[in-house]
């Protein structure tokens, strides 16, 4: 009797490890700001860590190769294989001069400043994926940021840098006859960075393969920091974005 009671506490207490792994929880004052943006979820479904540090220009040539020798392949910094492809973005508070278009320039002694009281938990970007329908995005597998400003060492200690963010993919889970409409559903991937001066790419296929089909929007919303030796301004120098494609597959409007 004893034996089956100690094997039934074991599998309890099996499942109740399981289970607080699989419950990553979000900040209820970050949760709220989720739903403010007309988001419907209330937990993350997974952690990750960077599969790749290195620095801005090398991975740029990376980049630049696989456009031309992969014509399934897309990004934010080489988009040769897409018609077209505006980034939008937008940034819940930004402070003067630092502006969210900073993200995607190409350029690493700019970046985005969020500008809040404090160190900027909870702030947040959002990008819009604005492709030519007949050539867009079909999959997004690569998420990369520099979470700092990296226009010098010293600008770099001095500000706050991203220790964790949370991204937010709008995803299509494919089309509603009744209501006529698109359905999606709202993922959520906690992105935890290391204190290293330069990109950090996160794989998405860790998540799923492919983890988006048509990707249209995602936001990042800062959960927390490694705190700057002066300023408690929270910094984010360059996003990349980068998938598959499917050049012409599809006739349709812009």
């Amino acid at each position: 009797m004893r034996k089956i009671f100690l094997i039934i506490t074991f599998i309890l207490f099996t499942l109740s490890v399981t289970t607080s792994a699989n419950n990553l929880d979000i900040d209820k004052s970050i949760l709220n700001i989720i739903k403010s943006i007309g988001i419907d979820a209330s937990e993350v479904e997974l952690e990750l860590e960077p599969n790749e540090l290195i620095s801005y220009e090398e991975y740029s040539k990376k980049d630049l190769y696989e456009q031309k020798t992969n014509e399934a392949a897309w990004s934010t910094i080489w988009h040769d294989n897409l018609e077209k492809l505006d980034v939008l973005t937008k940034g819940s508070l930004t402070f003067k001069g630092y502006l969210t278009n900073n993200l995607f320039d190409n350029k690493v002694d700019t970046a985005w400043v969020e500008g809040a009281n404090g160190d900027g938990i909870g702030e947040w970007i959002s990008i819009v994926l604005n492709a030519k329908r007949t050539d867009r995005p079909t999959g997004m597998l690569y998420f990369g940021m520099i979470p700092g400003y990296l226009k010098s060492d010293k600008i770099w200690k001095e500000n706050n840098r991203v220790k964790t963010a949370l991204l937010i993919v709008e995803r299509y889970t494919g089309y509603d006859i009744r209501t006529k409409s698109f359905r999606y559903d709202y993922p959520i991937i906690r992105l935890k960075f290391k204190d290293f001066k330069g990109l950090q790419v996160f794989n998405l296929l860790d998540y799923g393969a492919p983890p988006t089909y048509d990707p249209k929007r995602l936001w990042v919303i800062i959960e927390n920091v490694y705190k700057g030796t002066k300023y408690n301004d929270t910094c984010i120098s360059e996003i990349v974005v980068s998938g598959t494609c499917a050049p012409g597959e599809d006739e349709g409007e812009e």
